[in-house]
């Protein structure tokens, strides 16, 4: 998100750094092979091909510019959080895993509440926030946070 934010920030097409954010799962198939030797099916190639084309249309048709190389960037690192967590967080509890890395997160991102004048914390903000508790993230912050 941090990659996607910048990116926005430093482009003059930020619709194409959401694009741009989502060669995610190029750089996990091309990591796939490098990092364990799987061999990519006929389909996966061509899939490859396409996508390095349709990059290149859609960033030849535009200036690329700082904020489409940090999205490059930024669905690369995506790509080797993949593979990290295929190589060493599998195995654990999803939900306590997606309810650690919510804390973590907010407790990192809160400060920004004072820096950044554009952000304002208001109770329709609040209210929003507290709709959404009940879904997915927040009981699993709330696993976390109770141990349950």
């Amino acid at each position: 998100m941090v990659f996607l934010n910048l990116a926005i920030e430093y482009s003059l097409n930020p619709a194409l750094v959401s694009v741009l954010v989502y060669t995610q799962p190029i750089f996990v198939l091309i990591l796939s092979i490098i990092l364990y030797g799987e061999r990519p099916t006929m389909l996966q190639v061509i899939g490859i091909i396409l996508a390095f084309i349709g990059l290149l249309i859609a960033v030849g048709v535009y200036n690329f510019d700082i904020g489409d190389a940090i999205a490059i960037l930024g669905g690369f690192i995506w790509a080797l959080g993949t593979h990290y967590y295929r190589r060493n967080l599998a195995k654990e509890n999803l939900i306590r895993l997606n309810a650690s890395m919510a804390v973590i997160s907010a407790l990192i991102a809160s400060p920004t509440l004072l820096i950044n004048p554009y952000m304002a914390l208001s109770l329709d903000a609040v209210a929003w926030g507290n709709t959404r508790g009940p879904s997915g993230s927040g009981s699993g912050v709330s696993t976390v946070v109770l141990g349950c």
